[in-house]
C-alpha cells in the first residue's frame, strides 16, 4: 500500500516539476481548491486510479475503509401523513391531461398518468398544508 500521508511541500514541488500535473489535476477536479485538487491527483496516482471524476464523486472501488453500509431508507406511508395532515385525497376529475395534480382547501388529488406522482404529491400535500382554513 502506498503512502497517502504527503506533505503539502512534496505535493507542491511534485506538481510544479511533473509536466502536465497542475492542467490534470484542474481538469480533473475543477471545483475543488487548487490545494484539494493537487491532492486528489495524487492520492488517485498514489492508488494507481484512473483520475476520473464526475460531478465531484468518486465511486466506493476508489476508497479505503470498512465495508460500505448504507442507511436504511426511512418507510413512506401515504395514508398516515394524510391523516396526520389531515388532508383528504380526492380522485383526479380535471380534464386537462396536463395538470399533473392540484390542491384545493384541506383536499389533493393526483393525475394517474402523472410523470413523477410521489413528487406531485409531496408538492400538493405541502400546499394544502400551508393553506389557511377559516374556524
Amino acid at each position: 500500500m502506498p503512502d497517502l500521508n504527503v506533505s503539502w511541500q512534496k505535493i507542491l514541488h511534485d506538481a510544479i516539476r511533473t509536466p502536465r500535473t497542475i492542467s490534470e489535476a484542474y481538469s480533473r477536479f475543477h471545483s475543488y481548491s487548487v490545494g484539494n485538487q493537487l491532492l486528489a491527483l495524487m492520492q488517485c496516482n498514489a492508488r494507481g486510479l484512473h483520475t476520473v471524476c464526475v460531478n465531484n464523486w468518486f465511486v466506493l472501488a476508489q476508497i479505503e475503509g470498512a465495508e460500505y453500509q448504507p442507511e436504511p431508507l426511512p418507510t413512506w406511508d401515504e395514508s398516515l401523513a394524510l391523516a396526520t395532515l389531515e388532508i383528504e385525497r380526492v380522485g383526479f376529475d380535471d380534464l386537462d391531461g396536463n395538470t399533473q395534480g392540484y390542491a384545493s382547501g384541506r383536499r389533493v388529488t393526483i393525475n394517474p398518468v402523472a410523470a413523477m406522482p410521489h413528487k406531485t404529491l409531496f408538492h400538493e400535500l405541502a400546499c394544502s398544508a400551508t393553506i389557511k382554513t377559516p374556524g
